[in-house]
C-alpha cells in the first residue's frame, strides 16, 4: 500500500514538473501592432507602431497587401533596445482598390503579426501614356544597356544625378547621386526598361499586377511614393544630404541583348555554320 502511494505521489510530481517546464521549439507569440487610424484615403500616411518584446538583433520587415492579394508596399523598420518600433507608410497609386488592406510584420523566423486597415482609393490612374508628370521632368539621362541606348527623365531639384547604370544580374537600376541638400528626386522609369510585377519574368512586357519597387538609398530601404501609368512609373524618392547611391530593384529589366545585339549574334551563328560546312567539304577526299 505504501509503495502504491509513493508511486502515485512520484507520478504526480513528474506530471506537475512537465506541465511547468518550458516547451522548447514552440513559435513565439505574435507581434502586436497598431496603426494611428482605422481608415485612410489616397495620399494619407500610415503610422505603424508595435513591440517585439525582446530585441534579438534581427531585421523587422513590413509588407502591405491589397484586398486583391497584391503587395503594394514593402519596407523595414528599426527596433529600439526595448523592442519598440515605429514606421510610416505612404499610400500611393498602387493602392488602387477600395477595401481592407493587411499590414504584416515579420521579425526573424518565428515572430510575426498583422493588422488590417480600411482604405478608400482615388479614381483609377490615367493610363493613356506617360502623362503630364513625366513631361514636366525636363532633365534626361542617356546611357547604354547592352546595345540599346535608353533615356530616363528625372528632376533632382538642387541635387545632381551623376550616373546611371542597369545591373542585369540583380534586375536593378543603380543611380549615383550628389546630394547637397535634403530633398526629393523624382524619376520616371520606363516600363520597357525596368518594371515590378507580381509574376517574375525575364520580359518587361509580361502580364501581371504592379507591385512596389524596392528602393535603397545608400543601402537602406526607404519608402517612396509612386504614380503608375501605362508607359512609365514615376517614383518620388526622399534623400538626405550626403546620400551617394540609389538602387531601384524590379522583377524585370531590359534584356541584356537588345535588338541589334540579337541580329549580330544571329549573323555570327549563321557565319559559323556556313564556315563549318565549307570546312567539312574542303577536307572530304576527292576521287
Amino acid at each position: 500500500m505504501d509503495i502504491r502511494i509513493a508511486t502515485f505521489a512520484l507520478s504526480a510530481l513528474l506530471i506537475a514538473g512537465i506541465a511547468s517546464a518550458p516547451v522548447f521549439g514552440q513559435t513565439t507569440s505574435a507581434i502586436a501592432i497598431i496603426t494611428d487610424q482605422e481608415s485612410y484615403t489616397n495620399g494619407d500616411t500610415i503610422t505603424v507602431t508595435g513591440n517585439i518584446n525582446a530585441n534579438t538583433g534581427d531585421g523587422l520587415t513590413i509588407q502591405v497587401i491589397s484586398p486583391t492579394g497584391n503587395i503594394v508596399a514593402v519596407g523595414q523598420a528599426d527596433v529600439a533596445s526595448d523592442g519598440a518600433f515605429e514606421t510610416t507608410i505612404a499610400t500611393g497609386s498602387l493602392w488602387s482598390v477600395h477595401g481592407a488592406y493587411t499590414i504584416k510584420v515579420q521579425y526573424g523566423d518565428t515572430r510575426s503579426g498583422e493588422t488590417t486597415i480600411e482604405f478608400t482609393a482615388a479614381s483609377p490612374p490615367d493610363t493613356g501614356g506617360t502623362g503630364d508628370m513625366e513631361a514636366e521632368l525636363t532633365s534626361e539621362y542617356l546611357f547604354t544597356v547592352g546595345e540599346d541606348e535608353v533615356g530616363i527623365r528625372y528632376d533632382s531639384g538642387t541635387n545632381t544625378i551623376v550616373a546611371m547604370a542597369a545591373n542585369l544580374d540583380s534586375k536593378s537600376l543603380v543611380i549615383e547621386v550628389d546630394v547637397a541638400n535634403d530633398g526629393e528626386i523624382v524619376i520616371a522609369l520606363p516600363r520597357h526598361l525596368i518594371d515590378a510585377k507580381d509574376q517574375v519574368s525575364d520580359s518587361c512586357n509580361a502580364d501581371g499586377a504592379d507591385v512596389a519597387y524596392i528602393v535603397l538609398v545608400d543601402g537602406e530601404e526607404t519608402w517612396v511614393t509612386e504614380v503608375a501609368r501605362e508607359a512609365a512609373r514615376t517614383l518620388t524618392i526622399p534623400v538626405n544630404a550626403g546620400a551617394q547611391e540609389i538602387e531601384i530593384f524590379g522583377t524585370c529589366i531590359v534584356p541584356e541583348f537588345g535588338t541589334i545585339a540579337i541580329l549580330i549574334l544571329a549573323a555570327a551563328i549563321v557565319s559559323i555554320i556556313v564556315v563549318s560546312g565549307r570546312t567539312r567539304l574542303s577536307i572530304m577526299p576527292r576521287y
